[in-house]
């Protein structure tokens, strides 16, 4: 109990005997946590394969009980990686998920025309996914309760 009465009184101490000081610690804090971020920020292969390994979790459970919301988002993410579609963009601390219009490797006039390409403005709708601390956050939300089917007992609740 004295010691963390001394480690206290040390914080207090410190924090209280100049500005210059919190400023200081409030940097170091700053560039820390940004650092922290930067190092945990996932990868397109870590989301290629948080999909795959959600899709094997999702084989083993029975259709009946299955979350069809949870069912149909995983097979849509698994369609656009067969079209080659799925783009990564890293901004540092954190990263996006996007859909492109066209795989790289097609050829076609609107593919490679500038003037067709998707408009930085409407990106916000492409993106499916967010990274950020070394998770998947909109894949992590839409697989909560995949074994539960919401509308299974849906005829026996009236």
């Amino acid at each position: 109990m004295l010691a963390v009465r001394r480690i206290l009184h040390f914080a207090d101490q410190l924090f209280t005997k100049s500005s210059a000081v919190n400023f200081c610690f409030s940097w170091v804090s700053g560039i820390a946590a940004a650092f922290y971020c930067a190092s945990t920020n996932p990868t397109e292969i870590s989301f290629r394969d948080t999909v795959i390994s959600m899709s094997n979790e999702m084989a083993l459970i029975p259709k009946s009980i299955l979350n069809t919301a949870a069912a149909n988002h995983i097979t849509f993410l698994e369609s656009c990686y067969n079209q080659g579609i799925v783009r990564r963009l890293s901004i540092g601390v954190a990263s996006f998920i996007w859909l492109d219009n066209y795989d790289p490797a097609v050829g076609n006039y609107a593919s490679q025309c500038s003037y067709l390409q998707p408009r930085y403005l409407r990106f916000h709708q492409r993106v499916i996914d967010i990274g950020f601390i070394g998770r998947w956050w909109m894949m992590d939300s839409a697989m909560i309760d995949f074994d539960v089917n919401p509308f299974e007992w849906k005829d026996q609740q009236s």
